[in-house]
């Protein structure tokens, strides 16, 4: 049996916006993979990413980002 998992999925404006929550500073496309699943609902999927241990935020690819913790964090604290 095959497990698929997305660690977050944010709904707005029926889109569906998915993110995996990593412990890595190194992420690869292999961790969003499963977002494809995401397509069988028939819903538009927005820009995901992996939120992770990295530096820097970048793409990982054509639609999802790599966003440090550090850049969550500190969105957290400027509230």
């Amino acid at each position: 049996m095959e497990k698929n998992e997305i660690d977050l999925i944010i709904f707005k404006n029926n889109k569906r916006y998915p993110f995996e929550m990593k412990k890595s500073a190194s992420p690869t496309n292999a961790m969003v993979k499963d977002f494809k699943m995401l397509e069988k609902l028939k819903k538009e999927i927005g820009t995901g990413g992996v939120t992770c241990f990295y530096e820097t935020p970048i793409h990982l690819d054509e639609k999802n980002y790599i966003v440090p913790i550090s850049t969550v964090m500190n969105a957290i604290s400027e509230e």
